[in-house]
């Protein structure tokens, strides 16, 4: 069996007035993986994600979900849409009910669940995302930060194998971002397949097992974390800095200061505790040693 769960062909599609989005678009996404796509604005990232939920069919090429073709009739929609969840990046564009507990059951209701069913796979998630004191609040009441969780809500009650995240990040402060992040994260845990949108590459390299580079309907890279983010060409057309963390790992294999062969830190505090790890600065800086040993 295939361990990739989605597979996109030489995917091709165009808007009414002529504009190309995707040009010719290959992926391979892997079971119960991390995935972030990443490029500037009108790269095509929610062009394909819109594809991946077999929202828009293609103009060529086609996506297979666990070795199937996607075919576009109402039988197999209607299962892929339990199967493959997408959370826009406006929750506006997804929440429509007058209440939090009406907007999340929509879909379980709209499959013929009973309302004990709905109910009872509603309160599951809303303790999951930790939402339960929102269910009876008036949906337009929210706060962007809340109405992000209710749409997220929404996906997850279908209990789907794959979760597409349009930006999920825009518009939240710090502690809401936080709490989706661990949000997804947990989903990722009990076995979900995960794929982010994002401009925040110091997120995408912490975060991904496999990161995507768009630009102009194209995927210029693709790959690991290190093999993405050490090519600098790649990244200066499609305007991306590199993240910061890896930067700096890279400026102090440079200098000396580390060996080449240990692991990149992927993030700021693994960063930190390799710099204060005294075995690691002794055994690759001899001039540190020496002034050490004075």
């Amino acid at each position: 069996m295939t361990p990739n769960i989605l597979e996109v062909q030489n995917l091709h599609f165009h808007y009414p007035d002529g504009s190309k989005a995707l040009q010719g678009i290959n992926m391979l996404i892997n079971e119960n993986s991390k995935v972030a796509l990443l490029g500037p604005n009108g790269a095509g990232k929610s062009t394909l994600f819109l594809h991946l939920n077999a929202l828009l069919k293609p103009c060529a090429g086609k996506i297979r979900y666990k070795g199937a073709d996607f075919e576009y009739h109402k039988a197999f929609l209607k299962s892929l849409k339990k199967r493959v969840g997408i959370v826009f990046q406006n929750p506006d564009h997804q929440i429509f009910s007058a209440s939090v507990k009406q907007d999340i059951s929509f879909g379980l209701f709209n499959l013929g669940y009973s309302a004990t069913e709905a109910g009872a796979r509603v309160e599951e998630v809303g303790e999951k995302l930790n939402i339960c004191e929102l269910f009876d609040k008036p949906t337009h009441f929210l706060s962007v930060g809340q109405k992000k969780m209710v749409a997220l809500a929404g996906v997850v009650v279908m209990q789907p194998e794959i979760l597409i995240c349009d930006e999920p990040n825009a518009g939240l402060d710090p502690g809401n971002y936080k709490i989706l992040m661990n949000s997804l994260d947990t989903l990722y845990r009990e076995g979900c397949t995960v794929i982010i949108s994002t401009h925040d590459v110091d997120f995408a390299y912490s975060w991904a097992d496999t990161i995507f580079i768009l630009d102009q309907g194209r995927i210029l890279k693709q790959g690991t974390f290190d093999q993405v983010f050490k090519d600098r060409r790649i990244l200066e057309q499609a305007k991306l800095k590199p993240p910061w963390v890896f930067e700096t790992w890279e400026k102090m294999i440079d200098n000396g200061m580390v060996s080449n062969i240990l692991p990149a830190p992927r993030s700021q505090e693994q960063l930190y505790n390799m710099m204060s790890d005294r075995r690691i600065m002794k055994r690759t800086t001899p001039k540190i040693i020496e002034y050490q040993n004075v």
